[in-house]
């Protein structure tokens, strides 16, 4: 299983490239064509070589993407991976995520970021406090009303 936490930290002396190469030491994972092109669509070959020192929260963000997917895991989780990017970046990452799972990969996703999981998700579970509130396929209602009225207490 891969994983992307809310919070992700690199040593700053560490390059993006010896950061996943040292996670991929250490569970056996190495990239192959999916991996390269989530660097690419993800627009990170360009910095991998350099310290992470100079990495902005955006890139910070898409390299705790990139470990997520190392070694095409069958199962990935991301904690608010929209989070530090921009639209472009934002559009990108869910092109790949919906062209992961199309590969028969399972991608679950924890975000507060709905209009990004109304458009790219086939399963949404509402939770609160740890509760499930609310099970929805592709066929849903207006995911914005619905989550106001779920969280104002007015279900």
């Amino acid at each position: 299983m891969g994983m992307q936490t809310e919070s992700f930290s690199v040593p700053i002396r560490m390059s993006g490239k010896a950061w996943l190469a040292h996670h991929g030491r250490m569970d056996g994972s190495m990239p192959d064509a999916f991996f390269e092109d989530l660097i690419r669509r993800l627009n990170m070959a360009s910095v991998l070589d350099r310290s992470a020192r100079g990495y902005s929260k955006g890139m910070l963000k898409k390299l705790a993407i990139l470990q997520a997917f190392l070694g095409s895991p069958p199962v990935v989780l991301l904690d608010e991976p929209f989070e530090g990017l921009d639209p472009v970046d934002r559009h990108h990452f869910m092109q790949v995520v919906r062209a992961y799972a199309a590969l028969g990969n399972l991608v679950l996703i924890s975000s507060h970021i709905l209009f990004e999981l109304d458009e790219a998700c086939d399963r949404l579970l509402i939770l609160k406090q740890g509760e499930l509130l609310h099970d929805l396929g592709r066929e849903r209602e207006d995911l914005p009303a619905l989550y106001l009225r779920l969280f104002r207490g007015d279900s």
